[in-house]
């Protein structure tokens, strides 16, 4: 689950905000690359205080109604820094 919810309409961070917040921002001061995030059953890439974000998906779970997602995984390439991050889609 993410620090802090992106977009506000899921509820689904830490229950804290101020504790989420904090948490960012020790994150960008260690030069994090990529921040992933599962819990929420759908797929969303946004930004966390500049470091690159992804809602992975459910795992296996069913699937978020409606965002037209459907099941799916991340396949994340890296070497020393983060080079491409795909959606592929099962269903």
């Amino acid at each position: 689950m993410q620090p802090v919810d992106p977009f506000g309409t899921r509820y689904g961070a830490c229950r804290s905000s101020r504790d989420g917040y904090r948490l960012l921002a020790r994150l960008a001061e260690a030069n994090v690359d990529l921040t992933p995030y599962g819990h929420i059953h759908t797929f969303l890439e946004f930004d966390n205080r500049g470091i690159p974000a992804y809602i992975t998906g459910g795992g296996g779970a069913d699937p978020m109604v409606g965002d037209g997602i459907d099941r799916h995984f991340l396949v994340v390439a890296f070497d020393e820094a983060v080079r491409s991050v795909e959606v592929v889609r099962v269903d």
